[in-house]
């Protein structure tokens, strides 16, 4: 599967844990994001990013064009308004910075990051977890 960005058109359920940060890159919502563990900006997340950069990982909730700009992050609970899923899959961060895939698109090397799994085909119920494990 090609990697899929959420669309930025996503909102956060009523259950939403969110944290707010600068941004530290241009930020587009619905891009799975990090904020970073030295810095504390917020950050396009990918599986090269390895775990001791990650302070907390989720969806930008809003776009932050420019540097230094406010971003929420919702790092837990429901986010609805996603492009199309599949219900049940697991979603990962990706080669492609920003963008979400399958379990089946990480390669040799890929540091491994868990996103949440799709509930419906336009919500992901979040549950990050940067398990510090590169793929054999």
């Amino acid at each position: 599967m090609a990697p899929i960005n959420l669309g930025t058109n996503v909102l956060p359920d009523v259950d939403a844990e969110i944290a707010e940060a600068p941004a530290g890159a241009a930020i587009l919502a619905g891009q799975d994001v990090y904020i970073d563990a030295t810095d504390g900006k917020v950050k396009l997340l990918s599986t090269a990013i390895t775990a001791a950069n990650i302070k907390l990982a989720g969806v930008a909730l809003n776009s932050a064009p420019t540097v230094g700009q406010p971003v929420k992050v919702q790092y837990g609970g429901k986010v609805k308004g996603t492009a199309t899923l599949a219900v049940g899959a697991p979603y990962f961060a990706s080669d492609t910075a920003g963008s979400v895939g399958l379990e089946s698109d990480n390669l040799t090397g890929d540091n491994i990051h868990f996103l949440g799994v799709a509930d419906t085909t336009t919500s992901i119920k979040l549950h990050p977890f940067v398990s510090g494990v590169a793929k054999a």
